[in-house]
């Protein structure tokens, strides 16, 4: 009975959530950007919250992969619905991977994150003062990274 109340909640989020938007973190090129193909453009991905019981707090999600790929379905999508069937809103973080990029890039874009949904908090319906991150994997390393070696 339990698991099928977790699907029921699970579905309805999923059917109820708004479709989710792609922004850039940069207008222009990013900065150490080595070219204007996909995988040199960051973005994140705003999965909005259904219920509004906690519509205030947010998440942004950085998917695993080993710094060379992204888990952008399991590890992104999947979390984000997770995280709307509570009423907390997620950004999935589409970061740089290597072999062409390494620290500090991918830290940079984690940091953009952060100060992109703060500043954009009243257009998303959140709290600046409200905004998590975590990650697996390599996206845990980059969230735990933010978290220490953030700039003033």
């Amino acid at each position: 009975m339990k698991l099928l109340t977790i699907a029921f909640i699970f579905a309805a989020s999923l059917v109820l959530a708004q479709t989710p938007e792609t922004i850039s973190l940069w207008e222009n090129r990013a900065p150490g950007a080595l070219g204007d193909a996909d995988a040199d453009r960051p973005t994140i991905t705003v999965f909005r919250a259904a219920a509004r019981q906690n519509a205030v707090t947010s998440v942004i999600v950085a998917p695993g992969g080993g710094y060379t790929n992204l888990s952008m379905d399991k590890e992104g999508r999947q979390v984000a619905s997770w995280f709307n069937a509570m009423g907390v809103t997620a950004f999935v973080l589409k970061y740089r991977l290597g072999p062409r990029y390494h620290h500090p890039i991918e830290l940079g874009d984690a940091q953009r994150a952060i100060r992109l949904v703060r500043s954009r908090a009243m257009q998303f319906g959140v709290a600046p003062d409200r905004i998590g991150m975590m990650g697996f994997s390599a996206g845990g390393h980059l969230a735990a990274t933010a978290g220490t070696r953030f700039d003033d």
